[in-house]
């Protein structure tokens, strides 16, 4: 009688090792994956922070080489504007780069 009693109470302890062992794999694994997810979460606000940085200096130097381009226009059409067709001349090669879409 003694031997089945020992030999259920073992299986019993088996089965709740067993549970503990599961639930305590499970708790890790959750919290590596908290940690990872965490850290890759901070990664991409660092990255976004880069690249919006990086958009703004950019867009800085677009738009002082296009006030500088306006202004050395603004001097083009205020030195040619008796002749008519030099200040044509003068806007039609401004429009390759694009300066006239910016503006408009």
């Amino acid at each position: 009688m003694a031997i089945t009693y020992e030999r259920k109470k073992q299986k019993q302890n088996n089965i709740l090792y067993t549970i503990v062992a599961a639930v305590l794999i499970c708790a890790i694994f959750f919290a590596m994956v908290v940690s990872f997810y965490i850290k890759a979460e901070d990664d991409a606000y660092e990255m976004l922070h880069i690249q919006t940085k990086q958009i703004k200096d950019d867009l800085t130097l677009q738009l002082k080489s296009d006030r500088e381009n306006l202004i050395t226009m603004a001097n083009f059409a205020s030195k040619l504007y008796a002749d008519g067709k030099g200040y044509e001349r003068m806007f039609d090669s401004f429009k390759p780069i694009g300066l006239f879409s910016r503006i408009g």
